[in-house]
């Protein structure tokens, strides 16, 4: 399903067809708001979640960075509590990275799933001084660029959706992009029987049929 919606549908970075009514259908498939805008906020938040975990993880992993970290905490909170604040400042470093993360993928550059130091972009001193937040739109491209492109994170997304309601909000879409184009008087709901896909890959026949 997901390899159907990215070949037929346009997306942030990819136009398909510039005769559908929608430009983000990808991510109106994924979040079901009313405008182009809305849905792409909506997909940036939800790449943002899904790369926070992972760059969070890798600053506790890299220790220049953990060093960094512990240093700016013990700077605001001396002691016991300072392991708190650390926390704090790694989970704000991490959620810039990444903004920005979203910000390159939008951009066409790549995005790995795990960093390192030469995919990794944003500094700690930028975020503690407040140049770098989260509502940047500028993206700060890293010394490597690896790893998926931004429909690659959104085929991701798009798994952990209910399979029902992507499949009605496919149907919107269709529904929408006949009347816009062909007749403003089509109703999906007076002949939408079912979806019959059919592929040939590597010498291999593969079928996906259902009902509605």
């Amino acid at each position: 399903m997901g390899s159907y919606i990215l070949t037929i549908f346009n997306s942030e970075t990819t136009l398909r067809n510039s005769e559908h009514f929608f430009r983000n259908e990808v991510e109106y498939i994924m979040s079901g708001k009313y405008s182009d805008e809305e849905n792409l906020k909506a997909a940036g938040r939800a790449i943002r979640a899904l790369r926070t975990g992972p760059n969070l993880a890798h600053i506790y992993s890299d220790p220049t960075k953990l060093a960094s970290v512990t240093a700016a905490a013990e700077a605001v909170t001396p002691g016991p509590l300072g392991t708190l604040t650390a926390l704090g400042i790694a989970t704000a470093w991490a959620a810039v990275e990444s903004a920005n993360d979203f910000n390159l993928l939008k951009s066409g550059h790549r995005v790995p799933l795990v960093k390192d130091n030469l995919s990794w972009a944003t500094d700690l001193d930028g975020v503690i001084s407040g140049v770098l937040s989260e509502d940047s739109t500028e993206a700060i491209v890293p010394q490597k660029e690896s790893g998926l492109r931004y429909d690659e994170y959104m085929r991701i997304l798009l798994t952990i959706k209910d399979d029902n309601l992507v499949t009605a909000r496919i149907l919107d879409l269709v529904q929408i992009n006949m009347r816009k184009s062909h007749d403003n008087d089509f109703l999906i709901g007076d002949c939408a029987a079912g979806l019959s896909i059919k592929a040939t890959i590597n010498d291999r026949d593969f079928s996906y049929d259902k009902k509605y």
